[in-house]
């Protein structure tokens, strides 16, 4: 069945403005073309600025805004998702065939709640349900199959800008996540995906986020789903607080992650590849993932409960390889990479925080001197690691460190060094003689 095309403007005021909102309500208008797609497929042209109170879009969907002046502006107060998928299930796909193409979807982050309330009850925040389904996300989409968005802004999300769960097929490229309000601690995420889910691709997104810019957590909610297939290439940071999260806390698979060419500013954290939460089986189960092409610099730490870093590695990961690193002017002692400890808060114990790390490959590592003197740690090792390999790095501010401790409960199988050129301090502190062998090569 052919699509049929609908332009707003025949239907809509669209005499509001996706930055400075205002105008006419337009959601039943704009919902009418929508709710179509239950006959036949369609295609929504946005000619104009919609004000709405949040919208549903159905299987066989097209919004194709002409402009970034086109698209939509979330009212005041109605804390909840600008746009969400109609047939919403955590475990079947109930909505195939979404394009969005275009244009400027703002989420007005400063007029609406962090969450909505249940009818009848107190919101749980230690609910699962409760999270998922009342958090004022910007898009909520919830079993989807073959999905593309394209060439969209978002502005101010309250929450997550995008949370996805359940999908197959999702491509999002020339994504820009704007946020000239940040409110702290509110998790002002970009995009956040949820498994089960198979073949992500995202490229060529750039942006600002309260927290993460991207996180992928397959089984943040139910401890047992997984995702898979996962391509980020182009990822481009404004100063936001974190850039890449990788979560499995249980039994859940994160593998075959490749994430390249990731360049810009971050302030706090680079990339949490752990379980961050206490899994009731296993401590996480993710399996292998690649970087390549990393150019970062970390400026204005945010956080007390950690120091600014660009790695942290922690529960059950088999093979992480690095390619191509550079870590440019880090600030405030940061560190280039723990590998076990706690998964969250660094002056906490990690009794309650298991680790086991396979093989750890860095083949390409700068650590751009600092303008300032600040010193820098290097890799820091709490727990086992069955190999640790680095070649090719260039090491400057490790005046008052070494480029790899061992503490307490870390412990290396295999260290092989190959070109490591370090300016200062010692090239390794195993004061504890746990490594078990080492291959050094200058």
């Amino acid at each position: 069945m052919s699509k049929i095309t609908y332009y707003a403007s025949d239907y809509a005021a669209l005499d509001s403005d996706v930055r400075a909102g205002g105008g006419t309500d337009d959601t039943a208008a704009i919902q009418g073309i929508l709710d179509r797609a239950l006959e036949h497929p369609v295609h929504l042209v946005m000619d104009g600025a919609a004000l709405v109170g949040g919208l549903i879009f159905h299987s066989n969907t097209t919004i194709e805004c002409l402009n970034q002046s086109c698209g939509f502006y979330l009212k005041d107060h109605v804390s909840m998702p600008l746009l969400q998928n109609s047939r919403q299930d955590f475990y079947e796909i109930k909505t195939e065939n979404v394009c969005l193409y275009g244009g400027t979807y703002n989420f007005n982050c400063l007029h609406q709640e962090h969450h909505g309330k249940p009818e009848g009850r107190d919101y749980d925040e230690k609910s699962v349900e409760d999270f998922t389904n009342y958090w004022t996300f910007g898009f909520r989409i919830y079993g989807i199959r073959n999905l593309v968005m394209r060439d969209v802004t978002t502005v101010d999300q309250r929450t997550f800008a995008v949370m996805v769960a359940n999908f197959e097929n999702v491509t999002m490229d020339n994504i820009d996540i704007q946020l000239p309000h940040i409110l702290f601690g509110q998790n002002q995420d970009g995009l956040h995906f949820w498994g089960p889910g198979r073949f992500l691709t995202l490229t060529n997104i750039k942006g600002t986020s309260g927290d993460d810019i991207i996180a992928l957590a397959p089984d943040e909610g139910d401890s047992k789903s997984s995702i898979t297939d996962v391509l980020i290439d182009g990822l481009m940071l404004r100063e936001a607080d974190q850039a890449v999260r990788l979560l499995s806390r249980d039994k859940g698979r994160l593998d075959r992650v490749v994430i390249r060419n990731v360049t810009g500013e971050f302030k706090s954290f680079g990339f949490f590849i752990n379980p961050w939460f206490r899994g009731k089986d296993i401590e996480g189960n993710i399996g292998s993932v690649t970087f390549e092409n990393i150019d970062l610099t970390q400026k204005n730490h945010k956080y007390t409960y950690s120091s600014p870093l660009l790695f942290r590695l922690g529960g059950t990961i088999e093979r992480l390889t690095l390619k191509n690193v550079r870590f440019r002017s880090p600030d405030d002692r940061a560190v280039l990479m723990q590998i076990g400890g706690s998964y969250t808060d660094e002056r906490k114990s990690d009794d309650d925080c298991p680790s086991n790390i396979g093989t750890v490959v860095i083949d390409g590592l700068e650590i751009v001197k600092n303008k300032n003197g600040s010193p820098v740690r290097g890799i820091e090792v709490k727990c086992p690691v069955e190999n640790l390999v680095v070649r090719d790095a260039f090491l400057n501010n490790f005046e008052k460190s070494a480029f790899i401790t061992l503490f307490e409960k870390g412990e290396i199988g295999r260290l092989s060094l190959d070109g490591v050129d370090m300016t200062g301090g010692e090239l390794i502190d195993d004061s504890r003689g746990k490594i078990a062998v080492k291959h050094i090569r200058q």
